[in-house]
């Protein structure tokens, strides 16, 4: 069973196992990714789980950064959509698993 913790995950610096465990259970996460390798973890964790999660929640500068924040906190509709998305990558990464592909989406 699945369980929701929060609405989203802000990460400005970077996330490793907390940032799968977020996205594992359908949690958005916004994130910054900056110069060094560990500030671009998260960018990373985001991109490789789905189109959607990376055109919406991977900010370009500080200033982007801030408006997905206003955007994502202030529209239920777009939190749904994008806890949407991460509920559809989970299943179809489920299902590669169980049919013995690689399911590279969570890893």
């Amino acid at each position: 069973q699945q369980r929701r913790c929060t609405d989203s995950s802000i990460q400005l610096f970077n996330a490793h196992t907390t940032g799968v465990d977020a996205l594992w259970c359908g949690t958005p996460m916004v994130t910054l990714p900056l110069e060094d390798f560990s500030a671009r973890v998260a960018a990373g964790l985001v991109a490789s789980v789905s189109r959607g999660q990376k055109a919406t929640t991977i900010a370009r500068n500080m200033q982007d950064y801030e408006q997905l924040l206003a955007r994502l906190t202030s529209s239920h509709r777009k939190l749904r959509l994008l806890r949407e998305d991460l509920d559809q990558a989970r299943r179809m990464h489920n299902q590669n698993a169980n049919d013995g592909e690689s399911g590279s989406e969570f890893t």
